[in-house]
């Protein structure tokens, strides 16, 4: 979702907590003192907070976890084990996720490889393409990195 979703919800997000403010007030669920102003912009600023952490869990914990266990047929790399992530482009965005492996995950996963014989410490462990974007999954350097192009 990035930035753009959360800057196109936060006009919504801010009628919800207005909405919920109301009956708040009612219940006294507002501290005394604190205007209800105020208690929107609090209540609307969390709300936008937990999108935000959703879409967080979303992009770095459970997304590349599908993926690893589509292509890989099992999770091989945990978010604990992520070192690197980025999104880029504009007309073709794509997405790509860089983990450190433990060492006999790296060997387990080298004896699936399709080395390329032009690159050093480089193989592929698999993905698919087609016109809508395309999925890579490949060893480098001793690190797993997907890269995603179907955004």
């Amino acid at each position: 979702m990035a930035s753009l979703g959360l800057i196109v919800l936060t006009l919504p997000l801010f009628a919800l907590a207005a909405l919920l403010a109301l009956p708040a007030r009612r219940l006294r669920a507002v501290p005394p003192g604190v205007s209800l102003l105020l208690f929107t912009a609090i209540l609307g600023t969390g709300l936008l907070a937990l999108l935000a952490l959703g879409d967080a869990v979303q992009s770095l914990v459970l997304y590349p976890a599908r993926l690893q266990e589509r292509y890989l047929g099992a999770v091989q790399a945990g978010p604990l084990r992520l070192r690197g992530y980025s999104e880029f482009g504009f007309q073709d965005p794509g997405r790509e996720w860089t983990y450190a492996l433990a060492p006999e995950t790296l060997q387990r996963l080298r004896a699936r490889c399709r080395p390329d014989p032009r690159l050093q410490d480089y193989c592929r462990l698999g993905g698919y393409s087609d016109d809508d974007g395309g999925t890579d999954l490949r060893l480098n350097r001793g690190r797993l990195e997907i890269i995603d192009y179907a955004m």
